[in-house]
């Protein structure tokens, strides 16, 4: 959310991110990128597209709209791309390969650059977790035929996400604007939520919001189709549904001015900080263990991936307790026995800049009281 310290701190990052790789289309979420990397990569009804088993429906759902068909690959433990199973399951119908940065951290894709150069396929590096970072020498987003991200996850931002091409774009249609209604969404809704969590100091913010929502059912009654003007996409409340009269939609003005004027220092030290300090605090947590130890330089986390021995009793204790998880659970499971196995032991734990040291302290001492209490219970 919004906050006071959004704005202290440069507002470029020491690392590059997704939006320097070339001109960025904006989007009103990530999912609405990836569509438009495949409709570019002339994906239809005839295609298959390979994607990674360990997965978001919300990656799968635009596949399904364009009516081709998704085949799963298997992943590694440390979830990079097993090449192999990858390379044996391209068939005459695959026309794109979608690669994921889980978490943030970056995988190699030179090999499958490679591959996907020798047979003729698309490659999309799908940067939802992986705003920033840089591998090696290799920027995030500069592989791959297209790369799309998603902003909110890393911004203080009502909506939006993006599509790069290091290649450049030939004709493509630019996102048109949203209605007035639902510019004065974003405001509301940022104010709104910031306020709520008491981290925007300003004494007028819950009146400015009230104003907000007078401004927009106004706005919706004077206009028709007012249903339609309201609504936001559901992927803007954790829905994983894909809804194709969003396609052609711009990301909304009050969020890209937010995404130009907030510290994009802050987001990423802040992160880099609260990653270690969770890691710290949870080394010798029994029955848990960190994915990734360790924070290579040049990795900017989106959250900081647990893996739970016991995920029947710890994860339901957890969120009763209202500890912010989430986890995969309806990822595939029949192709990969680490998809299988990480949708339900593989917590995502936040460690997003509006944390400070005592929200990660309390997160750290709940996880370690619900993980002795599952060990003594057994």
């Amino acid at each position: 959310m919004l906050s006071a310290g959004s704005f202290r701190g440069s507002r470029s990052s020491r690392l590059p991110s997704v939006l320097s790789v070339g001109p960025a289309l904006r989007v009103t979420s990530g999912r609405y990128g990836l569509a438009r990397a495949l409709i570019l990569s002339h994906v239809d009804e005839s295609a298959e597209v390979l994607l990674p088993a360990y997965n978001c429906p919300a990656m799968v759902a635009p596949i399904r709209f364009l009516r081709a068909e998704p085949r799963f690959y298997r992943v590694n433990a440390d979830l990079t791309i097993d090449l192999e199973d990858l390379s044996r399951r391209i068939g005459l119908r695959t026309r794109s390969v979608i690669a994921v940065h889980y978490f943030g951290f970056l995988q190699d894709l030179g090999p499958i650059r490679r591959l996907c150069d020798e047979r003729g396929l698309s490659l999309i590096e799908d940067c939802a977790h992986a705003l920033y970072g840089i591998s090696g020498a290799t920027p995030v987003g500069s592989l791959g035929d297209f790369a799309f991200a998603s902003l909110m996850k890393f911004f203080p931002v009502y909506d939006g996400g993006c599509l790069v091409s290091a290649k450049g774009f030939d004709e493509v249609l630019e996102p048109r604007r949203g209605r007035l209604s639902y510019q004065l969404k974003a405001v509301v809704n940022t104010l709104e939520r910031s306020e709520k969590y008491g981290r925007l100091p300003l004494a007028n913010a819950w009146k400015l919001a009230f104003r907000g929502k007078n401004l927009l059912l106004k706005a919706a009654k004077s206009s028709r189709g007012a249903g339609a003007i309201v609504a936001s996409p559901g992927s803007l409340d954790g829905g994983y549904e894909f809804e194709g009269n969003w396609l052609n939609v711009r990301m909304s003005w009050p969020s890209s001015a937010l995404v130009r004027l907030v510290s994009e220092e802050r987001c990423v030290e802040s992160r880099r900080r609260n990653y270690e300090r969770l890691s710290k605090s949870l080394a010798d947590a029994p029955g848990g263990r960190a994915l990734h130890i360790e924070l290579p330089p040049g990795i900017v986390p989106y959250v900081f991936p647990f893996y739970v021995e016991d995920p029947a009793a710890v994860f339901p204790s957890l969120k009763q307790r209202g500890v912010p998880l989430l986890r995969w659970e309806d990822a595939e499971t029949t192709v990969c026995p680490i998809s299988a196995s990480y949708s339900t032991h593989l917590l995502m734990v936040p460690c997003h800049q509006e944390l400070d040291a005592d929200d990660l302290d309390w997160i750290s001492k709940q996880i370690r009281e619900v993980l002795a209490m599952a060990r003594r219970a057994k």
